[in-house]
């Protein structure tokens, strides 16, 4: 939960706790109306695991992988489950297209071989993945796969009975894609006798972080330097979680981060996995995609539930399945369905945007066919005039340009009243401002897509490092960047982890490119767009409780998340951003101007309106230590979601809830 001054993301660390994370449903997204409700009841019984590729594969592209599960241990404590890990995993990686080499108990000779067999299959291929489950030791900082005949009593032992994960990883290195699942984190008595034995080795508990090279991702049960729990059923938690969700059809990273949210959960949070590493070049799929699905023809079979299912949880499951789609017949099909459900005015609005028939209604009647284009429309693409408030006028400069709304001349009272609640000092004294002309302003908060297009079209060096909320706090995730702020995203997302820096660098594209005067809005400006010429706490009134029909906000489903905090009484759908325009807009016509995400303004910021600038100019300062920021985000609490509300940060932060919107002059148009 983000405060309003520059003490939060960019504090000092506190003590690292596990995080109390909210489970998250996996769905299998297909593009059938019947399909999607089997795929919602299935969830709640067993994932059905389906050949696939890599997305965007190659014609003979090929899968390989290597599974190896060490159990019956010779000079140490013998462990359940490996076996029965590795073989359940080998089926499971069959099972969705990949030529696997199952090796069991293997002591050092065996794993050298198949690892030598596994070098020659992994050349050229477009996935080679491997999976250990067993014994690992982490000796010097140095990661080692244990044989079940090792039994080191020196140093120079260990090049000679032990597999060290560097060697695994170079028989990898030719295929585009590598994976290397470890569950090999146990508590290992082999460590704790070779260190009596080797006073001079450092000797550590788990396996020691690693530095992954490009297209590479490696996944620990647990994190470094911790021990992961073997498990007391047929299989270890991580193990469980690898085969429920191996087979989903999501990209690899969204598949690792549903299981660790499980292995959180099942372990009530003593075992956390963690990942090393990043993929490259677009999303990667272990299973079939989502459209190859949909296309293959295959009708889908009924399922029948013997239990009692939950029509809420169903609800959820189905919605959460579609919410991120660009085919307007999902949400026609959720409206079907659920005519009364507590996502239709999300799904209204969706349908709007997406062309799918117009303005929905709760009693919605069965859809007409849609026939859905051969390519899903981009949020870039769309012009939707005639959804426009009267007067309002929109145009972009170029193709994956923003869209933009003209907004015009007037007045507004800028700032809060003494009688608000939740007002803060700095949201006065209240001042009367015109907007002398009409100018322009972003419909949308920048997407994904669109900051997309600018890295690839400039060059653009972006570089990691964001600040995430994870523990109960905000921390420095040296690997989060735009690309992957932490949690599961599309293009249509609004993008975030972006600094002052990375959007005057956007803007300066924009700008060469159409030649035409982009830039951030000014505080003014941002608060006379986010009012729209109302007058209340929000635009669309004074409770909070009513924020979910149009704002992504920190709502419900985030119990849990954020401990004691004061979440909004309902729920909008999404734990965190939601794709640009997937709620209702102000009377301007403008979407997301509270919640989503964070927006960057031009001004620095001042705690006081008392010697603001005439009219709507920003405040500007060549030794600006902090920057504003308006509107609230997927995590911000009622107090924050304010149109009068106010915030600052440093011009350095990246951060996963801030992004930006752009403004324009409209006079030389």
């Amino acid at each position: 939960m983000e405060s309003r001054g520059g003490g939060g993301e960019g504090a000092a660390p506190v003590r690292r706790t596990i995080p109390n994370v909210i489970p998250r449903f996996r769905v299998s997204i297909v593009h059938t109306v019947f399909h999607r409700l089997a795929s919602a009841l299935a969830l709640l019984l067993s994932l059905a695991l389906s050949p696939g590729a890599l997305a965007a594969p190659e014609a003979g592209s090929r899968k390989v992988a290597l599974v190896v599960g060490n159990s019956a241990y010779q000079h140490t404590v013998e462990l359940p489950n490996p076996r029965n890990d590795a073989a359940a995993l080998a089926a499971t990686l069959k099972g969705i297209g990949f030529d696997v080499d199952f090796v069991k108990d293997g002591g050092k000779a065996a794993m050298d071989d198949a690892l030598r067999r596994f070098g020659i299959r992994a050349e050229g291929a477009q996935i080679a993945l491997l999976f250990y489950a067993g014994h690992g030791l982490q000796i010097g900082g140095v990661n080692y796969l244990v044989p079940v005949d090792a039994h080191p009593t020196s140093e120079r032992d260990l090049k000679y009975q032990m597999v060290k994960m560097t060697d695994a990883l170079e028989e990898m290195e030719s295929a585009r894609v590598k994976l290397l699942f470890l569950d090999a984190c146990r508590d290992n008595p082999l460590s704790r006798s070779f260190v009596m034995r080797t006073r001079s080795v450092s000797v550590g508990r788990g396996l020691a972080p690693v530095d992954a090279t490009t297209g590479t991702l490696i996944s620990y049960a647990t994190k470094d330097g911790r021990v992961a729990e073997d498990g007391e059923g047929e299989h270890s938690p991580y193990t469980e979680a690898l085969l429920a969700h191996l087979g989903d059809p999501v990209d690899v990273a969204i598949m690792l981060r549903r299981v660790r949210e499980q292995v959180v959960r099942v372990t009530q949070s003593r075992q956390e996995p963690w990942d090393y590493g990043s993929l490259v070049g677009g999303e990667f799929y272990l299973a079939s995609r989502p459209a190859e699905s949909a296309t293959s023809g295959a009708a889908p079979t009924p399922m029948s539930v013997g239990n009692t299912v939950d029509p809420v949880t169903v609800e959820l499951e189905f919605w959460n399945s579609i919410k991120a789609s660009s085919d307007p017949e999902d949400f026609n099909a959720y409206l079907t369905q659920y005519p009364k459900g507590k996502f239709v005015p999300l799904a209204q609005n969706r349908l709007r945007f997406l062309g799918g028939g117009g303005p929905a209604t709760a009693k919605h009647q069965a859809p007409a066919t849609v026939v859905p284009a051969a390519v899903p429309p981009s949020r870039t693409t769309i012009r939707a005039e005639s959804l426009l408030p009267a007067g309002v006028k929109n145009f972009k400069d170029c193709e994956g340009c923003p869209e933009m709304l003209v907004l015009p001349a007037g007045s507004f009272i800028m700032g809060t009243p003494a009688t608000e609640t939740e007002r803060v000092v700095d949201e006065g004294p209240t001042r009367t401002v015109a907007v002398a002309a009409p100018f322009a302003l972003g419909r949308f908060e920048v997407a994904r897509r669109e900051y997309a297009r600018f890295v690839s079209d400039s060059g653009y060096p972006t570089t990691p490092g964001c600040y995430v909320w994870r523990d109960s706090q905000w921390l420095l995730d040296e690997k989060s960047d735009w690309r992957n702020p932490g949690f599961e995203q599309t293009d249509d997302h609004p993008v975030t982890c972006v600094n002052r820096e990375d959007i005057q660098e956007y803007l300066r594209w924009l700008n060469l490119k159409t030649g035409k005067t982009y830039r951030l809005p000014s505080e003014a400006e941002w608060e006379y767009a986010a009012r729209a010429s109302g007058t209340g706490v929000r635009f669309w009134g004074d409770k909070p409780a009513d924020a979910c029909a149009w704002a992504n906000v920190a709502d419900l489903s985030l119990v849990g998340m954020f401990g004691r905090w004061a979440l909004h009484d309902c729920n909008d759908g999404y734990v965190y951003t939601a794709p640009v325009g997937s709620f209702k807009p102000n009377a301007f016509g403008l979407h997301d101007m509270l919640g989503n995400a964070w927006e960057w303004v031009a001004d620095c910021y001042v705690d006081s309106y008392a010697d603001a600038p005439v009219g709507t100019a920003p405040r500007l300062a060549s030794d600006c230590a902090r920057y504003g920021r308006r509107g609230g985000s997927w995590n911000s609490m009622a107090k924050d979601v304010r149109s009068g509300n106010r915030s600052r940060r440093e011009p350095s932060l990246r951060n996963n809830s801030m992004g930006f919107r752009v403004a324009a002059s409209i006079t030389a148009r």
